[in-house]
């Protein structure tokens, strides 16, 4: 009566299980911390794994920075697997930082524990890059009603947007304008200024003269400041609580003029 319902069990088609052979000495990602942070001194941990836990391992690895003095090894260029276990932690030590400043180290695995890769089971994670950035605290400093005239002559409009200063410091920052803008801004990577004692006000911009990469209406972009090229449209203006930053925008290699504004109700 139930002879339809019972069917063998067939064993021919199961594979057997993999069975690592090597220790496969992996970090476990390619970029193990990227962080920010207020403090000026603190520890990060970096993970690395192995495929076999029998018994303990010790990995070898280099550490190397452009920022002398910042980044200590506490763990002296060794980290040891613990007998049954997969994972092991190397701590780095972090001196000093400065308020605005992103420190960068790379560790590097021993020629020795790279070898150890299980060709069977993928490519391990031979390199792991550290970034901390040492950031300001920052304190409410009113909101403001930002505009953007970066296409054409129409002004597209966001309200309400949060105004932060670095405490301590006459460093300010909008925060999330471009994102602010109702259905248009997708996202911003942060606008900044400082304020001066004059009441004028200079854009914060990077080493390229990138002041912030903007997406916005499906186009993404940078807003860049090129006085060197263009001095005579490259220019920051205050009347009365309205700030306006004059400069371009980068798509591919061309360039349009770009200009924004925000008025500041401190």
């Amino acid at each position: 009566m139930f002879a339809g319902l019972v069917t063998s069990c067939n064993t021919d088609n199961i594979g057997g299980v993999y069975t690592p052979t090597a220790q496969n000495i992996s970090f476990v990602s390619d970029e193990a911390v990227n962080t920010i942070t207020a403090e000026s001194d603190i520890e990060v941990t970096i993970g690395l794994l192995r495929n076999i836990t029998k018994g303990e391992y010790t990995a070898h690895y280099t550490l190397t920075s452009e920022q002398e003095g910042v980044f200590t090894d506490l763990n002296g260029g060794t980290v040891t697997f613990a007998d049954g276990s997969a994972k092991a932690y190397v701590t780095l030590k972090l001196n000093g930082m400065e308020k605005g400043n992103e420190y960068k180290a790379t560790l590097t695995l021993s020629d020795a524990d790279i070898e150890t890769a299980d060709e069977n089971i993928g490519d391990p994670t031979v390199i792991t890059n550290v970034t901390v950035k040492c950031d300001y605290e920052w304190v409410p400093a009113g909101t403001c009603t930002f505009y953007d005239k970066n296409f054409d002559e129409s002004t597209l409009t966001a309200e309400g947007v949060s105004v932060e200063n670095a405490l301590g410091t006459n460093l300010y920052r909008l925060v999330d304008a471009y994102k602010s803008i109702p259905d248009a801004g997708l996202l911003d990577s942060g606008i900044s200024f400082t304020l001066n004692d004059d009441g004028t006000f200079d854009i914060v911009r990077d080493a390229e003269g990138v002041i912030t990469n903007v997406s916005l209406k499906g186009t993404a972009y940078p807003i860049v400041w090129l006085d060197k090229y263009a001095p005579d449209y490259c220019n920051t203006a205050v009347e009365g609580n309205l700030y306006t930053t004059n400069a371009f925008i980068r798509i591919g290699g061309d360039l349009y003029l770009a200009s924004f504004s925000f008025e500041w109700d401190k």
